[in-house]
């Protein structure tokens, strides 16, 4: 089983975080996404922009990831089926403010330099 994986080694003084840092570290939405996605891929390369997919077990919801490799803000729009979700329309949550973002038809938002952002995207149509 392949997971879409955003672990990584943390070093320094963890015990020196401050709270916005542990509770980054600490989400456990973002941590679901490590511990129970299948299938995760790489489904769009576009100049600086990389965008990931997985799916949610037992669910028809997906996982995704948008990170910008680049030096400059970048503007991503996308229509769902340009990274392999079969809907017009989504439910989003963005899983690092723990935010639902109401519905959406396509991704469209501005990414800062090295920037990423976590979905879970619930098909609605």
């Amino acid at each position: 089983m392949v997971h879409l994986s955003l672990t990584t080694d943390l070093g320094g003084d963890l015990p020196s975080n401050n709270r916005a840092t542990t509770a980054l570290i600490m989400n456990e939405e973002v941590l679901g996404v490590d511990q129970n996605s299948s299938g995760g891929h790489e489904a769009l390369a576009r100049g600086n922009i990389r965008v990931w997919t997985a799916e949610v077990p037992n669910s028809h919801d997906h996982y995704l990831a948008a990170f910008n490799l680049g030096d400059n803000s970048e503007e991503v729009h996308l229509a769902w089926k340009d990274v392999g979700i079969e809907a017009q329309t989504v439910a989003t949550r963005d899983l690092w403010k723990k935010t639902d973002l109401g519905t959406q038809s396509n991704l469209h938002t501005n990414l800062d330099p090295h920037a990423s952002l976590l979905y879970r995207v619930s098909p609605v149509d």
